[in-house]
């Protein structure tokens, strides 16, 4: 289906606060994601995108990772060194369907 593309002023006249736009992020990923495939396909390394790649910083604090290990430290039963990773591990290495 086509919809009208509206900008932030004409959704804010028609009542609207908040523009959510998670398909156009998704294409535009994809099409990123393509873009450098590409690129390493090309040049045979990855050393033709790095200056293409966000940082580890910048990668943790868009996914909230802080948070999401905090959550976790207070959340997992927790190994003898007091970490979290062996219950980490069980729960990543599940059967998608259990």
């Amino acid at each position: 289906a086509k919809y009208p593309l509206l900008d932030a002023a004409e959704l804010a006249a028609m009542g609207y606060r908040l523009m959510a736009l998670p398909l156009t992020l998704l294409r535009a990923s994809l099409y990123a994601m393509g873009a450098v495939l590409d690129e390493i396909a090309a040049s045979g390394s990855q050393a033709a995108v790095l200056d293409h790649l966000g940082d580890a910083d910048t990668l943790h604090r868009l996914t909230r990772m802080p948070e999401a290990l905090d959550l976790e430290r207070h959340l997992l039963p927790h190994d003898q060194d007091g970490s979290t990773s062996s219950m980490r591990m069980r729960l990543l290495m599940r059967p998608l369907d259990s």
